[in-house]
């Protein structure tokens, strides 16, 4: 399972709003917001994750955090 920590990361560069995340990144909105809640993590690219990273001056496993799904 893959969970997102976008919020958090953007608490700690105490970026406040998604809209200057999208500045940053020139990614859209759904799709951060998607990030920003934690929805659908798996779905979203790599390319796309790299440039949010990038953007935030982190590293991936910073935003993306893996753990086993232990439903199976």
């Amino acid at each position: 399972m893959l969970t997102s920590r976008l919020r958090h990361i953007m608490a700690e560069k105490k970026i406040r709003d998604i809209s200057t995340l999208m500045k940053l990144t020139k990614l859209n909105r759904a799709t951060l917001m998607k990030l920003y809640d934690d929805v659908d993590v798996s779905g979203i690219r790599l390319a796309t994750i790299i440039k949010v990273c990038e953007a935030l001056e982190c590293e991936l496993n910073d935003l993306i955090v893996y753990s086993l799904d232990k439903k199976a």
